[in-house]
């Protein structure tokens, strides 16, 4: 589901001011919202039910607690259409404002802190992370 941009309108009275939020326009709410995907397996010594633990209790609440993130999923591979996925974990990033994800949240000094914490967890050979703009 993809951000929402809000836009308040104020109708004022003579004796009251009613706040009334208003939906942006789908080409309003796109124009800065796009996605971090991350598609990577754990390190050697890091179990399963380790890492879901550690993402339940910190890597998402810390996450969705950066000013320009809306949310972040996490998904675990079980099987592939074709063949057989060489990536057992995908994280989803949803990002209001890429701009600022990466000008103002990742060089953040309790960014920095997150990486060094929970980049030993990952093997870094197979880690690849893109982002894009939001299409639809």
């Amino acid at each position: 589901m993809a951000a929402h941009c809000q836009i308040e309108l104020f109708v004022l009275t003579s004796e009251l001011v009613i706040h009334l939020p208003v939906k942006a326009k789908s080409s309003e709410r796109r124009v800065k919202t796009g996605k971090e995907i991350s598609i990577y397996n754990l390190a050697d010594g890091v179990t399963d039910e380790q890492y879901r633990e550690y993402v339940k209790n910190i890597k998402g609440p810390f996450l969705e607690s950066l000013p320009s993130v809306s949310k972040f999923e996490l998904v675990r591979i079980k099987g592939a259409v074709t063949g057989e996925s060489p990536y057992t974990y995908v994280g989803i990033l949803h990002v209001d404002n890429l701009d600022e994800f990466y000008q103002r949240d990742v060089p953040s000094q309790q960014f920095q802190e997150f990486l060094k914490e929970v980049m030993p967890m990952i093997k870094q050979e197979c880690y690849h992370m893109m982002y894009g703009e939001e299409i639809y």
